[in-house]
């Protein structure tokens, strides 16, 4: 819902640019104010939901410790990668899409590919 939100957010930025009817502009202005809204709504409830779990809390810590990481994209790996933190390395590289695999069989050879 957070993502659909900032792509709302950044196509109703996109739109106000061009309004030149002050109605128009008001409203435009008052949706940015309401998606913005929504988007403090959901942090704050992942905010609430990570800090009652301490296995949440630890997986939180380790992913904004990693420079360049801020809280919403550890918010978005913990959501979208549950499985973090119970697999080895390589499973969780495949998992992610992030571990090549080779197709090779004897003397055939293959392309090699990136896949989840």
């Amino acid at each position: 819902m957070r993502r659909a939100l900032v792509k709302d957010r950044t196509a109703a930025q996109n739109r106000q640019k061009n309004l030149t009817i002050p109605l128009l502009k008001r409203q435009a202005e008052q949706r940015l104010r309401q998606i913005t809204t929504q988007i403090n709504a959901i942090d704050a409830e992942c905010r609430t939901l990570v800090a009652r779990e301490p296995d949440l809390v630890r997986r939180f810590d380790i992913l904004t410790s990693i420079p360049g990481l801020g809280e919403v994209t550890a918010f978005a790996i913990i959501a979208d990668m549950p499985e973090l933190g119970t697999l080895a390395n390589k499973q969780v590289a495949s998992l992610a899409g992030l571990a090549p695999v080779d197709r090779q069989s004897g003397q055939w050879k293959g392309k090699c590919f990136i896949r989840g």
